[in-house]
């Protein structure tokens, strides 16, 4: 048995709200993306089975910011204006594999298997780096009195990869025809950079 199945969605967005502070994110906007595709072969020959299975999604948000800086109003607790957290990039990409056989005795279906996935992120996001003006209260912001700051940086971008392995063992028992008890264990790790 051959499966297929593969997913795609595209949107954009005007003035998101981003994150949870009271402001009204005036000239952000958002292009996100996410792609996806699998296959799975299974195989089978008396008591035994065989599932292999490959997978690839990608998926990014493009944050960006056309309006005026961020300006906050510290006392007050409210934002104007853009948002501090733009510009961002946000891009995934993951190829996953897994290898799973079966046997089958009985009521018992025993099941063990690997996974392996990996996945590339590509991050570009500084707090701060359109600039925010910060000022005390109503007050200080009508009479001019406040700072300005703006995060710079050498390395815009991020770029790393996570290796996540994985192992697994299940039993699945049958009762009756509308019982089934599932006993399993599963170990995952990451190997981070």
């Amino acid at each position: 048995l051959f499966m297929l199945r593969g997913g795609f969605a595209s949107w954009k967005e005007t003035n998101p709200a981003i994150g949870w502070d009271a402001g009204n994110d005036a000239g952000g906007s958002l292009k996100a993306r996410d792609v996806s595709i699998g296959a799975s072969i299974v195989t089978t020959s008396g008591a035994y089975g065989n599932e292999i299975r490959v997978g690839l999604s990608a998926a990014k948000r493009e944050w960006t910011q056309s309006g005026p800086a961020a300006t906050m109003l510290v006392n007050e607790g409210i934002r104007i204006g853009g948002n501090a957290g733009l510009p961002g990039l946000f891009d995934t990409r993951t190829l996953g594999l897994a290898e799973a056989l079966q046997y089958f005795a009985g009521r018992h279906t025993v099941k063990a298997g690997l996974s392996l996935d990996h996945t590339s992120y590509r991050q570009g996001y500084q707090f701060g780096s359109a600039g925010v003006f910060q000022f005390g209260d109503l007050d200080h912001f009508g009479s001019g009195q406040g700072n300005y700051y703006r995060t710079l940086s050498d390395a815009p971008e991020a770029r790393f990869s996570i290796t996540a392995p994985g192992l697994f063992l299940e039993d699945r028992y049958e009762e009756s025809s509308g019982l089934q008890l599932l006993l399993g264990l599963r170990w995952d790790t990451q190997i981070l950079p």
